[in-house]
């Protein structure tokens, strides 16, 4: 771009001298805009406003005359400038979010607009904004986030998890080798706690079985929330039909641990369903490992049944 590439440029003090920028009221103008702004000669820096200075954390003086790309385009980001010095001379206009950096060496997102400007009456200079959206970024992760997680324990919510058992089965069907299964689970007694002590106390123990369950698996594993009191499990690379049992006993015996001491409230009903690469979808693993877990509830609760296919 002309504002973030290097080419054979006039001095900016050239331009200062014919009056472009003697005009306080441009000064002020330029002061007044919300963004931090730049016009250059080519890819020389001939103003900037005091957002710039702010943001970039470069005074006028260290600014004017250098080259924009030295002061504030990552070198990570270098293979930007040609593809938008073409758009510049296609278009005359370019706008696209990025990273700049401050002088410090922080890296800030913005979005960044350059457009074509004339200098002298010629059209030899460029426009160039920065707006800050670091603050954007940041509420556009958390609503990502909460999008795709349980608002009480943190924990991926339903449709992650679908997101991950898809994956996993992909992964399977290429490599008939891997199995992984899915646990559905369901506290057998919950609804008790949270009418005889309040839905806060309910809260809590869901919080503290959703920490016991992080404590029962692995990094690659994946624990998730489903609503209410029904949680689900991804066992990666899961082992046989026999371990994938012997990790669901270990689930219930720890959650069957007293909690601040005292007896616990609930037990726990799980279904298990393990994964073959004939499955047609993440929703009909999660199904028969849910139909597994109601098996076990009607079954009296507090016991794992593992779904059988026929």
């Amino acid at each position: 771009m002309s504002a973030d590439t290097s080419c054979t440029v006039v001095p900016a003090m050239e331009y200062e001298k014919e009056g472009v920028f003697e005009d306080s009221l441009l000064e002020n103008i330029l002061d007044a805009l919300p963004e931090a702004t730049v016009i250059t000669h080519g890819s020389r820096v001939l103003h900037v406003n005091q957002e710039f200075t702010r943001l970039f954390e470069y005074s006028t003086r260290d600014s004017v005359g250098r080259e924009l790309v030295d002061l504030v385009v990552p070198e990570g980001r270098l293979h930007e400038c040609e593809m938008i010095l073409h758009t510049l001379r296609q278009h005359g206009r370019v706008e696209m979010e990025t990273r700049r950096r401050t002088r410090s060496g922080d890296e800030v997102d913005v979005c960044l607009l350059i457009s074509k400007v004339q200098l002298g009456g010629q059209a030899a200079g460029t426009l160039v904004t920065y707006r800050d959206i670091r603050r954007q970024k940041v509420e556009e992760a958390r609503l990502k986030h909460t999008a795709r997680h349980d608002v009480l324990t943190g924990l991926p919510n339903r449709a992650l998890f679908l997101e991950q058992v898809g994956l996993t089965l992909g992964r399977l069907r290429r490599r008939p080798d891997r199995r992984f299964a899915v646990m559905f689970m369901d506290l057998d007694g919950f609804k008790q706690v949270n009418d005889t002590c309040g839905h806060a106390a309910g809260d809590k123990l869901l919080l503290v079985v959703a920490d016991r369950l992080m404590r029962c698996l692995r990094p690659q594993d994946t624990v998730a929330r489903l609503g209410g009191d029904e949680f689900a499990l991804l066992l990666d690379e899961s082992g046989s039909e026999a371990e994938v049992e012997a990790v669901a006993a270990r689930i219930q015996a720890e959650i069957q641990e007293p909690i601040d001491g005292r007896a616990a409230y609930v037990t726990a009903s799980m279904g298990i369903a393990i994964a073959v690469p004939d499955y047609e979808s993440a929703e009909q693993i999660v199904r028969h490992a849910d139909s597994a877990m109601y098996a076990a509830k009607t079954a009296g609760g507090g016991r794992h049944v593992t779904y059988q296919r026929k």
